[in-house]
């Protein structure tokens, strides 16, 4: 058992992306970034797919009552990056030069959330179960995996679904921003206006939303999978760990292939 001393801000228990979860009519959810998630959980020595923690802005003060390996990737924190044991408490703090953040723990975080919950499970304070601790003990050593990652950004999209003439677009990220989605405001006024609805047509994890007040909206994890605005951009899959990363007041620029 893992002791939450403070949950942190906005901490949740994900695990990859399910994409069984559409046929519920239901987001795909997990990690905002799979990759990140997928190497904290092997250098812990966990399956790909074990339930790690998204810290978002503070991460949480957890207190072990036995020698336990964890790994930390994502933005910078009071922690190093990759694998290391920990035995006490361990304090991830403030989350720096990004957004986010992924802790995995040897042996897997259990959640106890209904199946097909249309949201992740709220770190809060109490206890956290675990799995067996692995006798591998991690197959990554300290801070491998992840780089070099260049341009955060600048964000490569493809056009459509919807067919448009945006290309390069510089942004700013507004405050509105959360698993669900990002939302953008151009630096400059878009030549074209959208329509102010259409009939709902399929979204994923990267899709693009132009709304009739001008702004864009990235669609993130937990987004609906229908929508009836314009959609005239979608974010490269290689592409989707930048937006994990943004922060409100930052600029970013939607570059079209």
């Amino acid at each position: 058992m893992i002791d939450v001393v403070s949950p942190g801000q906005l901490t949740t228990i994900v695990s990859l992306p399910d994409w069984r979860r559409v046929s519920y009519g239901l987001p795909i959810g997990g990690a905002f970034d799979a990759e990140a998630a997928t190497l904290a959980n092997r250098a812990a020595g966990n399956d790909a797919n074990a339930n790690v923690l998204e810290c978002v802005l503070v991460g949480p003060r957890l207190r072990f009552s036995q020698r336990t390996r964890v790994a930390w990737y994502g933005a910078d924190c009071d922690v190093a990056a990759g694998a290391f044991e920990v035995e006490g408490e361990l304090t991830i703090g403030r989350i720096r030069n990004g957004l986010r953040g992924w802790l995995a723990v040897e042996g897997g975080i259990e959640d106890e959330r209904a199946p097909y919950a249309e949201a992740p499970t709220m770190l809060r304070k109490g206890t956290l179960g675990t799995g067996p601790l692995s006798p591998r003990r991690g197959e990554r050593g300290r801070g491998e995996g992840l780089f070099p990652r260049t341009e955060p950004k600048t964000i490569g999209v493809k056009r459509g679904p919807h067919p448009s003439s945006l290309a390069t677009i510089e942004c700013e990220v507004t405050p509105q921003l959360d698993r669900v989605g990002i939302r953008l405001r151009p630096l400059l006024p878009l030549a074209e206006k959208p329509p102010a609805d259409l009939p709902s047509c399929g979204m994923q994890f990267g899709s693009v939303q132009w709304h009739p007040d001008g702004s864009l909206v990235v669609m993130g994890p937990d987004a609906p999978i229908t929508g009836g605005y314009l959609q005239p951009l979608t974010v490269i899959r290689a592409e989707l760990w930048k937006l994990a990363q943004l922060g409100p007041g930052e600029r970013v620029t939607l570059l079209a292939e």
